[in-house]
């Protein structure tokens, strides 16, 4: 038993690192030559995005680490604070990788604070309970309240992907590697992978947590794979008018024809 367990903490340390080794792939991976700048700037911010992501999950991964070593129960008080601190870190993190594959990026710190505040609420509830079986109260709806949330966020994202596809068929006629019909499967494989978490972190078995380090790191490669070879959308944005020194002094049919040749020049 106690060499079967040997393995299973050193595959978790396995994990670990190849999480970070992703992460560091996304986090420096430069393309500029084969974009355009708006399309460059774009790619940068989802791969940023995706490498913080796995560092995120290898420093969740690392912390459990210990937890496993000295044997504590997930009815243990630290435990419990454990759970609702990675729930306060990870779901945000889900939202932010959704708005960046949809290249949606208003308001989003306004949103990454919304959806954490919540779970830094429950933190400061667990502590001050009493430790006499009641305190597991906020865990349990953390736990209920991140999987709703990553379903809601789930059914949300058919919106933004109707907007990406509304434009990527407006602007370009060469789709391939653009589409992100890759990211139902991929942010469903997170909604999975959030309702295993929960269910055994409350309810531990050491299937459930096979099956959800198998799910996280299955999640991980495809997402990095898939961002990997993206081909984003170019988010510069074209004044629609010259600027005031280029027609100052040009008729309004001058103005005209330049309106429309910056246009067609940023369009190609």
């Amino acid at each position: 038993m106690t060499y079967i367990y040997s393995l299973y903490i050193f595959a978790y340390i396995i994990g670990v690192i190849y999480l970070v080794v992703l992460g560091c792939i996304m986090l420096f991976r430069h393309d500029q030559g084969i974009y355009t700048h708006g399309e460059y700037e774009i790619k940068q911010r989802m791969t940023r995005s995706v490498g913080i992501f796995m560092f995120l999950n290898a420093f969740e991964s690392l912390i459990y680490i210990p937890f496993m070593l000295s044997g504590i129960d997930n009815f243990h008080w630290v435990y419990g604070i454990f759970f609702l601190v990675i729930l306060m870190l990870n779901t945000p993190m889900i939202f932010v990788m959704m708005r960046v594959v949809s290249q949606k990026k208003e308001d989003l710190m306004r949103w990454v604070v919304a959806l954490g505040t919540p779970f830094l609420l429950l933190i400061v509830w667990y502590v001050l309970l009493p430790k006499d079986g009641t305190h597991m109260l906020p865990v349990y709806i953390g736990g209920a309240l991140n999987v709703m949330l990553v379903i809601l966020m789930f059914v949300c994202h058919l919106r933004e992907y109707g907007d990406y596809v509304r434009r990527m068929r407006s602007e370009y006629s060469e789709t391939n590697y653009r589409e992100i019909a890759w990211s139902w499967s991929c942010f469903g494989g997170f909604a999975l992978q959030s309702i295993v978490f929960v269910i055994y972190q409350l309810n531990w078995s050491q299937t459930l947590e096979l099956i959800y380090a198998a799910l996280m790191l299955f999640n991980m490669t495809y997402l990095c794979y898939c961002i990997y070879r993206q081909k984003p959308l170019d988010n510069d944005v074209v004044d629609e008018t010259p600027a005031e020194s280029e027609i100052e002094n040009k008729s309004d049919e001058k103005a005209f024809y330049a309106v429309i040749e910056q246009r067609l020049e940023s369009l190609c």
